[in-house]
């Protein structure tokens, strides 16, 4: 109910692995506005507006790209469709993970 509520969601998070709020932004069509980094990249792809974590003008310009309508549809559908492929079963979530912990190892 409170994503319902929430014209967007902000994660600043920095050492998240994943974040289950991530997911259920998508899942509610909420605008997401990420910390740039790569667990949030891994989660939502292309479906949210990422900033640097620590400068509050990037942060506010990202909010409000986030509710610039000329992408905001763009990227809802997105969600629905990263949520569809990579979290709506098991199998798609194991494989999710196996991809973000590959790109880890690769960048060793």
């Amino acid at each position: 109910m409170l994503y319902q509520h929430a014209d967007v969601l902000l994660l600043m998070s920095e050492l998240e692995s994943f974040s289950n709020n991530v997911t259920e932004a998508i899942a509610t069509r909420t605008p997401l506005v990420l910390s740039d980094r790569d667990w949030a990249r891994s989660a939502a792809g292309k479906a949210a507006v990422y900033v640097p974590p620590r400068e509050p003008s990037t942060i506010a310009a990202g909010l409000r790209a986030a509710l610039d309508p000329v992408d905001l549809e763009r990227r809802l559908d997105i969600g629905s469709t990263i949520l569809a492929e990579h979290h709506g079963t098991h199998v798609g979530r194991l494989q999710h993970v196996v991809r973000f912990l590959e790109t880890l190892r690769n960048r060793s």
